[in-house]
């Protein structure tokens, strides 16, 4: 029942942790610091315990909070936090360090303790990111299909290069396996590759004859706001950015708050790769973030992976300003047992099928359809 999900949820993330990296040390003598969490001075961080308002709460990665703190917060420290500094946004082509609004701990799921800050976008910020990713729209919609593939295929390199730092970031802040991040972030660069491999989209001609010709013609809209859950969110931004832009889009991304730090390397790497300024922008910040990118006047597509609720948020959202959506949202997704299945083989897979990532996939099994014959 739920007490079992919560415990396997919590020895996955545990395995996770140790995975990567063997015994947790803890210094033997603990002290007690008042820290701002707008200016933190201290980088690096395995364990963190805090106090009064910025106590975080146990709980497992799907009911978890953001945790806010106040401009002040008294914490105890095992060791020393890595700052917004480490995991910078990425606006206009260039690096931003320092959020407007401060910055947020990111918890890592198998301490359930923050192991680092991640910048806090302010509205002027988000502001600056669309501004930058309008003003590129321009040039980048008209580029030759041959060079905005030769863009992204210098980001699925420097992904590529990356990956097992990038795969660290994701194992401490969402808590899959090492191996899985690592998996996810080869597969984020493949999929940028692939994607750049698809070829230029060639006018579909729908009738023809003698008087007449008729086409339809795919262009650009502008700037794309791309909004990621926690659960695959290296995947799920490179798989919507590099969409996006070879379309000749310009995008913003807006990563969960609780898995924003991977998200944001993919700033570095689209940074070291030299794409043109403004073309992708990543910002980090809490939900209410995410809905002002939704409801941004200069934003003309948005594509949101997660909730049901929030999904019908976000279509409402671009209703008001005949936005298009690109909506991926739950699932409810059954397998078929027959009769002459091998049960062995066939259990295993869909054990595997349904908990894989404890179960937190969109499209992980959730029903059983077992015929008679074979049901127990």
């Amino acid at each position: 029942g739920r007490q079992a999900s919560l415990l396997l949820c919590s020895s996955m993330a545990l395995f996770a942790s140790y995975s990567i990296s063997g015994t947790t040390l803890r210094a033997p003598i603990r002290r007690t610091i008042t820290r701002n969490a707008r200016n933190p001075q201290t980088r690096l961080i395995s364990a963190l315990r805090l106090t009064g308002p910025c106590r975080a709460q146990a709980r497992c990665r799907r009911s978890i909070p953001l945790v806010k703190c106040s401009t002040s917060a008294t914490t105890t420290v095992d060791s020393i936090l890595q700052t917004a500094d480490d995991f910078p946004m990425l606006i206009d082509g260039k690096l931003r360090t320092k959020g407007s609004a401060g910055v947020s701990p990111v918890i890592n799921p198998a301490t359930e303790e923050p192991f680092a800050y991640a910048p806090s976008a302010s509205i002027d910020d988000l502001n600056d990111a669309v501004m930058a990713a309008k003003g590129a729209f321009s040039s980048w919609s008209t580029l030759d299909y041959e060079s905005k593939v030769a863009y992204l295929e210098r980001f699925a390199l420097e992904v590529k290069k990356d990956a097992e730092n990038i795969a660290t970031i994701l194992t401490k802040e969402q808590g899959k396996p090492y191996a899985s991040a690592l998996g996810e972030i080869k597969a984020s660069a493949d999929r940028i590759a692939t994607v750049s491999a698809l070829g230029p989209l060639e006018a579909e001609v729908l009738h023809e004859d003698e008087k007449t010709r008729t086409e339809v013609h795919r262009v650009p809209r502008g700037v794309v706001a791309a909004i990621t859950p926690w659960n695959f969110p290296v995947l799920i931004a490179a798989s919507k950015a590099a969409s996006a832009l070879l379309s000749g889009n310009t995008v913003v991304i807006k990563p969960s708050p609780f898995t924003p730090l991977s998200t944001l390397a993919l700033g570095k790497a689209a940074e070291r790769a030299d794409l043109p300024p403004g073309v992708i922008n990543i910002v980090s910040g809490g939900d209410d973030l995410g809905k002002a990118l939704a409801e941004h006047k200069d934003v003309r597509h948005i594509s949101f992976t997660g909730s049901v609720a929030t999904g019908k948020k976000v279509m409402a959202t671009a209703a008001a300003g005949l936005k298009r959506v690109t909506l991926e949202l739950g699932g409810n997704d059954a397998a078929i047992v027959l009769e002459d299945v091998d049960i062995g083989p066939a259990s295993r897979k869909i054990f595997q099928a349904s908990m894989a990532n404890t179960g937190q996939v969109c499209t992980a099994i959730k029903r059983l359809y077992v015929h008679e014959k074979v049901f127990d």
